[in-house]
């Protein structure tokens, strides 16, 4: 909660997650965070990876209190694009970003 309400000081307060078959602990800066089940011991939060030798990266996951686990996602960069057909906006993944995490992680486990 630190995290999150601190805001953006220098350095930003983070959180640092243990993520099985990662070497090193994820240090993650909250943004949001809100209440899964109204037990107030159940989340689901949001953040940005906070690695000073990488790009940065939206994670998000959920977070159990009470057992103190939970899981981890690591989100794709994309951009919306209208797409004429569907008369909607769609994602739109990059081969070269989505190679960059996928590096990125692997790194981040040896």
């Amino acid at each position: 909660m630190v995290s999150l309400f601190e805001g953006n000081h220098r350095p930003r307060r983070t959180v640092n997650f243990r993520l099985a078959g990662f070497t090193e602990e994820v240090p993650v800066a909250i943004t949001a965070v809100q209440q899964e089940d109204g037990s107030g011991e159940s989340w689901n939060w949001e953040g940005n990876l906070h690695l000073s030798t990488a790009k940065s990266y939206q994670v998000k996951g959920y977070f159990g209190t009470k057992g103190r686990c939970g899981h981890f996602h690591f989100i794709v960069p994309f951009y919306n694009s209208w797409d004429v057909d569907k008369q909607a906006y769609v994602k739109v993944f990059s081969d070269t970003e989505t190679q960059d995490l996928d590096t990125l992680i692997a790194e981040m486990k040896r």
